[in-house]
């Protein structure tokens, strides 16, 4: 539908506390995510998860799920260049 519009989009995914990246189902996250991109693609999306790659660290959040100040920043300068570098 986006594609036939001539228009792209994104799906952003947030990253989890380094624990819960860990423990909640870590390889079946990954398939999913891998899944997703791939029926988005034709459709002229992308899916930005740069949370998987970026090391976000324990004082970058608020919570399990949650970036506070500091983690918000950096996840929106990487958000930012992602979205640069994916012509968006």
């Amino acid at each position: 539908m986006a594609r036939g519009a001539g228009a792209r989009f994104a799906i952003l995914v947030a990253p989890l506390r380094p624990r819960a990246e860990a423990h909640f189902y870590p390889a079946e996250r990954a398939a999913l995510w891998r899944d997703v991109a791939g029926r988005i693609a034709p459709e002229g999306g992308v899916l930005i998860r740069p949370g998987a790659n970026a090391s976000f660290t324990d004082p970058e959040f608020a919570d399990f799920a949650h970036l506070n100040r500091c983690g918000r920043d950096r996840w929106t300068a990487i958000v930012a260049d992602a979205l640069r570098k994916e012509g968006l």
